[in-house]
């Protein structure tokens, strides 16, 4: 199932992530007392789809609860879990968090 006007927005938003960028740096570099680094800030995003999906009968489950108005709590947990791990499991995720934890504090990867 291929949702063309969801692709051309996801488009639509990577081609304004460097003005979005770039803003935010204005904003924070701005300020009188602005901290040294403060226009080192990355903004990217992921887009996660059922193309990412290697396990039909996870394909199958999902477009089985496709248009439900209402879900029952265990597919409320399926849909949460799933996506959790298609986000850990993303190169571009994962790029992020190593760059992050290599950078400052360390943040903990969710389990």
């Amino acid at each position: 199932m291929i949702n063309i006007p969801n692709l051309q927005s996801f488009d639509a938003l990577r081609d304004h992530l460097p003005a979005w960028r770039n803003k935010l740096v204005k904003w924070r570099c701005g300020f009188g007392g602005a901290k040294r680094g403060c226009g080192d800030l990355d903004v990217d995003i992921v887009r996660l789809a059922l193309s990412d999906l290697s396990e039909p009968a996870l394909a199958r489950r999902i477009l089985g609860l496709h248009n439900r108005l209402s879900l029952e709590p265990k597919d409320v947990d399926f849909l949460a879990d799933l996506g959790r791990r298609l986000l850990q499991e993303h190169p571009g995720y994962r790029r992020f968090l190593d760059r992050i934890n290599d950078r400052g504090p360390k943040v903990a990867r969710a389990s």
